[in-house]
């Protein structure tokens, strides 16, 4: 198995024979193994081990085993303990993934602090095939079928060549110590209940799935390199980056046709297949149309796909003097304008608001909405929380954050292009009247 090892690492050129490694170790058997297949190939180590704090004593005697083994190796050993729960609540995602994040931030820490030139995690061949089956139940394109990388930036993945049974013989056989992580017995996890109990069953149809899915990984990981060779050499026909911001001819995707190749292309910034097939629909109707993954924006026109960053600016706030007729914020421009009693519109354009000047006290405020916020919609006498009035507007997950809102002192006002607050609406008596226009997007990245 060394000799496989060895030879993996050099076929894919993972890394260079005298280079220095962090191996991401937690005490499970391979963990374990990578550790050891690396000490015995002549390769220099540090020892990265996470506590997640989420098993008690179990996590207290797996970080005393790799402090043991490390010292042993004399090896350099870094831990660190995680809040992982706290985390969890604060970030509102699953213990899974808070775990996965705070454990290669902080890898990554130790690498650049300690000069490691490598992150080296223990994935195997088992690990990539539930990940593909993970993926094809999901619903996916082909990178979702090429499984985990061998490399992805400064992390390596070793240990992929090997099946599991590979892995526990060479334990067995060289006498390491491991411990097993009792979560991964509990089937109530998807991972745990694919290796369980869906592997086993497709093994009864085909002994040798885990071989045949193997070779099977390596021919789509092979097509993904033709495509992506394909796209680099094209990449110069069809994009143009100016500062943040990224420009596709549109015509180059139209004319051939395919929401694939356009998918291949936008994933990168975390754009679904089914927003690609959208764009390629029809690009008359599809002019002006906005859409949006976790980190940017893709605005469409006829010439043009333009890409940008999503707004990072929860916490910017402008302040909008009397004097300033106008103000850009990262989603558009505000204009103001003091206007007299009667030449107000009744036009229903959300865009645009008349505000009662004498309620307000300059300068305004305009932000993003936060958790917590409220206001009194026209025409309610009671208050109402942003978070459920955008769920009633069904305003998309992923607007929520964009969503700017100005405000008097501390009180909102509107929430700009969807509704004012009752209290600064005009009265009767009302002789000065504010008028403010929001015009989304600008000449800025948004």
């Amino acid at each position: 198995m060394l000799d496989d090892f060895l030879h993996f690492i050099r076929e894919r050129k993972l890394c260079p024979e005298r280079s220095r490694i962090l191996l991401a170790t937690s005490g499970g058997i391979d963990s374990m193994v990578m550790l050891d297949l690396f000490i015995k190939g002549g390769y220099e180590v540090g020892i990265g081990h996470c506590n997640f704090q989420l098993r008690g004593s179990e996590a207290i005697q797996d970080e005393l085993l790799v402090k043991k083994t490390a010292d042993r190796m004399n090896v350099p050993f870094y831990v660190k303990r995680f809040d992982t729960l706290r985390y969890s609540r604060e970030q509102g995602i699953s213990i899974q993934m808070a775990a996965r994040k705070l454990r290669y931030e902080w890898l990554e820490e130790i690498r650049e602090h300690h000069a490691y030139e490598f992150i080296g995690t223990a994935h195997h061949l088992n690990d990539n095939i539930e990940t593909l089956i993970i993926n094809l139940f999901r619903g996916t394109g082909l990178k979702g079928l090429t499984g985990i990388p061998v490399r992805h930036g400064r992390v390596i993945r070793p240990l992929l060549f090997a099946a599991k049974d590979q892995i526990i013989k060479y334990a067995e056989a060289q006498k390491i110590s491991f411990r097993e992580d009792q979560s991964n017995l509990e089937i109530k996890y998807k991972r745990n209940l694919i290796r369980k109990e869906v592997i086993p069953l497709i093994e009864q149809v085909n002994p040798g799935f885990v071989k045949t899915i193997a070779k099977t990984l390596d021919r789509l990981n092979e097509t993904q390199k033709i495509i992506d060779y394909w796209l680099d050499n094209y990449r110069d026909r069809f994009m143009q980056v100016e500062g943040q911001d990224v420009y596709l001819d549109n015509s180059f995707f139209q004319n051939i046709g395919s929401p694939v190749l356009l998918h291949e292309v936008l994933r990168k910034w975390g754009f679904h297949y089914d927003q690609s097939k959208s764009i390629i629909k029809d690009p008359s109707e599809r002019s002006g149309a906005r859409y949006f993954s976790e980190t940017h924006v893709l605005n469409v026109n006829r010439k043009n796909l333009i890409i940008s960053p999503c707004l990072k600016s929860a916490d910017i706030v402008y302040e909008w003097p009397s004097e300033n007729p106008e103000l850009n914020i990262e989603s558009g421009r505000l204009k103001q304008e003091i206007i007299a009693k009667g030449n107000e519109s009744k036009s229903k354009d959300p865009h645009i608001e008349f505000f009662d000047l004498a309620k307000l006290k300059f300068p305004l405020i305009i932000r993003f909405w936060r958790d917590g916020d409220w206001f009194i919609p026209l025409g309610m006498k009671g208050k109402k929380k942003l978070s459920d009035f955008m769920i009633d507007e069904k305003i998309p997950v992923n607007l929520k954050k964009r969503l700017p809102v100005l405000l008097s002192g501390d009180a909102i006002i509107w929430i700009v292009g969807y509704r004012m607050d009752e209290r600064f609406k005009l009265e009767p008596e009302s002789s000065r009247i504010l008028k403010i226009t929001y015009i989304p997007g600008n000449d800025q990245s948004v």
